[in-house]
């Protein structure tokens, strides 16, 4: 699907009467047709045009927006084919039908001074499920989603709260989205792994617990994800989840972290204090 025309669509859901409120930032979003503005309504109660706000409100309100109607308000909604997809669709009708003429010779009926083509049970079991496949296009099944490097201009706890969002949205037990990341940000890692553990011993954390716990709604089946990581060295890329969690490995963080402090604890043997 198109961004842009994805965008012009999706906010056209979010009124002033319907927000759409922006993780846990204490902003809500919303669209006024009329004037083709895009609105945040702060804390406060203060509004203020999104292309005045900050960097990182200006690129997660459109991306949140968007994950929010094409997971939700897009399945409630009949498809409008487009004239290309009416024309697939004519094309491949009109195919079929041939088809049928071309193989078999055409039973002629007399009926009321009028001809007409008569058809077999199996051609006529074969159009019913050609017209319900047709019928199958006016409706969505799942989304797809690929978003990359979704952490720019976001600080750690937002780029937190991104993930679990994230993680809850194409958690649908009734839609089997799927959801591609590409990310430099431990933070990213970080959040997956605590919705990933969650689901591991989510009967054995007592319920008080679970719901002190910010990636409760969030948690998900390791056996659903996989973490890789690209090794420029090689150009391959390398599996980082441990075996027998599935989590992301300790000792990939940690590597990221030792490669971060070792400079650091080189120094600071010299300090004088």
């Amino acid at each position: 699907m198109n961004f842009v025309y994805d965008w012009n669509e999706a906010r056209e859901k979010y009124t002033k009467e319907n927000k759409f409120s922006i993780l846990n930032l204490n902003v809500s979003y919303y669209y006024i047709q009329s004037t083709d503005s895009d609105i945040l309504v702060l804390q406060n109660g203060k509004e203020l045009l999104l292309n005045n706000a900050s960097s990182g409100l200006q690129s997660v309100v459109p991306l949140l927006v968007l994950i929010d109607y094409l997971t939700q308000g897009l399945f409630d909604e009949k498809i409008t084919d487009s004239v290309d997809e009416n024309q697939e669709i004519s094309d491949v009708v009109g195919k079929y039908f041939l088809k049928i003429i071309k193989n078999r010779p055409v039973i002629i009926k007399q009926m009321n001074d009028e001809k007409s083509a008569l058809l077999t049970s199996n051609e006529s079991d074969k159009i019913s499920g050609l017209i319900k496949l047709i019928e199958s296009r006016n409706k969505y099944h799942f989304s797809q989603f690929i978003i990359e490097e979704p952490e720019q201009n976001l600080f750690p706890e937002a780029q937190r709260d991104l993930v679990y969002y994230l993680l809850n949205r194409i958690n649908d037990n009734e839609r089997e989205h799927k959801l591609l990341i590409t990310t430099h940000s431990p933070y990213i890692l970080y959040a997956l792994n605590n919705c990933m553990m969650g689901y591991l011993v989510k009967e054995d954390i007592p319920k008080e617990v679970q719901n002190e716990l910010l990636s409760k709604q969030s948690w998900i089946n390791p056996e659903l994800v996989s973490v890789w990581e690209i090794e420029k060295d090689k150009g391959t890329i390398k599996l980082i989840q441990d075996e027998n969690t599935k989590t992301v490995s300790k000792h990939y963080f940690n590597k990221i972290m030792n490669e971060v402090m070792d400079e650091y604890y080189e120094m600071l043997s010299y300090l004088k204090i």
